[in-house]
């Protein structure tokens, strides 16, 4: 039978004993039951005791865990602690000063993973009294007779070892030599000692080194001296000389090369046995001379004659000319083997001033670029450029330029104006966009980037300037004009924030992100963490400002207000806006008396767009004020909902993160913001 547990009734009996001695742990029994108060009869169950301190969920003082199996009334008897331990220490001596709950939890699957609580109950006494076992000592009886001595104990450590006495008396009746001592053998007394082996004496000096020769103990048995190998030994031997060589290789007569009859310019040579004076090589008489075919005349030579060089088949003569060019042909040793003249390759058939072009592989003609000889402007499509390099087309396109590669800094573009003049008011780039046709829209500049469309910044360090990052202008005669079109586009499912103009103003004593001089018009959403007006202050319009805040709401409200005197019989009837209901719902009321003590109630809310003022007493001045709530379809399809989860892109990013202590880099939109190495406000002329 399926037995679904989800309640337990159960009870707990504390068992007590008049042991002498407590035991450690108290008896608790209970019953087990289903869900329609069967008691589930011989079923294995896990049991969880708790014991709480302080309250029914307060610390877990101790908790153990039993298995056990119901009888067949489904009552189970447990000893609490004597059960697995699962936390704690097991110790009521610590549970006496506060209050303790034990709590109990069934697991009917006996697995050890399904508990069930049942609940807490406080442990209203010790249970068994277990605090008699560490109770206060009770007064001392009798001391009773003494027992017998107890066995030895057993023997201590051995203590340290004392000194060593003398040797004492006795007799060596033989000892025998080892190899290299005499003599071999004593029986009685004697000394042993090492034999002579070597000759005493002094061996060795500069001219000569010892020889020495031991026995296999180490000893020296003979000892000689030989000459020092490979020494020279200057001055301190005799040299013998031959015919050729004199002197004896000391300071007084040092070794010298005799003459032997040398004549000035000669030198030694090596007759086979002997250094002889000979005659310089070099100096013999050319008896043959060739050369080589095809390279060189006049060989062999035998006495005298005259080598030239071989004709090497080309012809003597002028080769090219202003309509011809030489054909050369050479061989391995540079020499022109033949040479003959072509047609020359290209023609000319160019205009003064103009940059020449290739017109075919053989002619050169005129470019599109034109150059003025005295200040070197060029022009392209005009001959008449107005600057260093003018453009002048009926092309769709003045210009196109494209790369693939570009270093990612802010002084790098792959098109790049500036200017490092000192003159004031200069534009570094200027694009001019007419239709003559004059009723068309055109378009001074469009730029699109993955980061930036279009990125600028303008610095100075002149006290007092003024500079412009940007400036925009629209003029029309027809029904628009824009100064600036921005677009930020982001691809359908992808979470992200576009932007359609993202301005920064920093680093002034007053920033303005953006400044507008005229209406402005917002068709979404306007968000700001301040809403504030400024005017030149009424009192002071010359030297201050007036500021005012406006009054924020969770709703979209509309307030009208105004004031109304009630007739003779205390009435007045409030006119609103022929749009009023159209625009709004919900409407709340206030009402103001002035200059007289009376009451004063909306009689009649509103309908048709009027609403009704009663007052206690006749001809009483009313101020009133009547706020909506828009219903209009704009309001309802951009609701306020005030509490919105921040975008996962923003999470941990504030609107405002200067107000709350955070760095730049936790703003909302900071991504956006310009990032790179910023310009600093001089160039390589040193002045800006």
């Amino acid at each position: 039978m399926k037995k679904t547990l989800l309640t337990f009734a159960a009870f707990a009996a504390l068992s007590i004993s008049a042991l002498a001695q407590a035991p450690k742990g108290f008896n608790y029994q209970g019953v087990a039951r289903n869900t329609s108060g069967i008691p589930l009869a011989n079923t294995p169950i896990s049991l969880r005791l708790t014991v709480h301190e302080g309250t029914a969920t307060g610390t877990v003082m101790y908790q153990e865990s039993h298995t056990v199996t119901t009888n067949t009334f489904g009552l189970y008897n447990v000893v609490v602690g004597t059960g697995t331990l699962l936390s704690g220490v097991f110790n009521v001596n610590t549970w006496g000063s506060n209050a303790m709950f034990m709590q109990v939890e069934v697991d009917p699957t006996a697995t050890g993973t399904s508990y069930t609580s049942l609940g807490s109950s406080q442990l209203m006494s010790v249970p068994y009294a277990l605090f008699a076992a560490n109770g206060p000592t009770g007064v001392a009886g009798p001391a009773g007779p003494a027992g017998p001595a107890g066995p030895n104990g057993p023997a201590g450590p051995a203590g340290p070892a004392g000194p060593a006495g003398p040797m004492g008396p006795g007799s060596v009746t033989s000892v025998t030599a080892g190899a290299g001592l005499t003599p071999t053998t004593i029986t009685t007394s004697g000394t042993i000692s090492m034999p002579n082996v070597g000759t005493p004496g002094t061996y060795g000096s500069s001219i000569d080194i010892p020889v020495i020769t031991t026995d296999a103990q180490g000893r020296v048995t003979s000892i000689m001296t030989a000459p020092v190998p490979g020494g020279d030994q200057w001055g301190l031997q005799t040299a013998v000389t031959d015919p050729t060589l004199a002197g004896n290789g000391t300071v007084a007569s040092p070794l010298s090369i005799a003459q032997q009859g040398a004549a000035t310019g000669e030198v030694l040579k090596w007759t086979g046995t002997t250094w002889a004076p000979g005659a310089v090589a070099g100096t013999g008489t050319v008896v043959n001379v060739a050369t080589a075919a095809g390279q060189l005349t006049g060989g062999p030579i035998t006495s005298s004659g005259t080598i030239g060089l071989a004709n090497s088949g080309a012809v003597a003569g002028t080769y090219g000319s202003a309509s011809q060019v030489p054909v050369v042909q050479v061989d391995i040793f540079g020499r022109v083997t033949s040479i003959s003249t072509a047609p020359a390759a290209m023609t000319s058939t160019g205009t003064a001033n103009y940059i020449p072009m290739f017109t075919s592989p053989s002619a050169i003609g005129n470019s599109k670029m034109y150059q003025l000889p005295v200040s070197g402007m060029v022009g392209v499509g005009t001959i008449t450029p107005k600057a260093s390099f003018h453009v002048n087309t009926s092309d769709s396109m003045a210009g196109w330029f494209q790369s693939n590669i570009a270093t990612p800094a802010w002084n790098h573009a792959i098109v790049q104006t500036e200017y490092t003049g000192a003159s004031d008011g200069v534009v570094a780039t200027r694009t001019n966009a007419f239709n003559s046709s004059l009723n068309n829209a055109t378009t001074g500049l469009e730029s699109y980037g993955t980061r930036y469309g279009v990125f600028t910044q303008a610095i100075t360090s002149k006290v007092g300037a003024n500079v412009k990052g940007m400036e925009a202008d629209g003029f029309a005669d027809g029904a628009f004009s824009m100064g600036v079109g921005a677009y930020g586009n982001a691809n359908v499912g992808i979470p992200t924030t576009t932007y359609g103009i993202y301005a920064q103003g920093t680093g002034g004593i007053t920033n303005w992100a953006g400044w507008f001089q005229g209406d402005i018009n917002i068709t979404g959403a306007m968000n700001a963490v301040t809403k504030s007006f400024r005017i030149d202050h009424p009192l002071d319009p010359a030297n201050k400002y007036l500021y005012h805040s406006c009054v924020e709401s969770n709703e979209m409200m509309d307030i009208y207000s105004g004031n109304a005197t009630t007739d003779a019989s205390g009435t007045a009837t409030v006119t609103l806006p022929s749009y009023f209901q159209a625009l709004n719902i919900d409407y709340r009321y206030q009402l103001t008396v002035m200059g007289t003590f009376a009451q004063a109630i909306v009689s009649k809310e509103v309908a048709g767009n009027q609403f009704e003022i009663k007052t206690s007493v006749p001809n009483v001045k009313v101020s009133w004020q009547v706020t909506g709530v828009r219903n209009d379809p704009s309001a309802k399809t951009h609701q306020i909902v005030a509490e919105v989860n921040k975008e996962a892109a923003n999470k941990g990013k504030y609107v405002d993160a200067k107000a709350y202590g955070k760095p730049e880099e936790q703003q909302i939109g900071n991504d956006a913001a310009f990032h790179g190495t910023k310009p600093t406000p001089t160039t390589a002329s040193g002045q800006k």
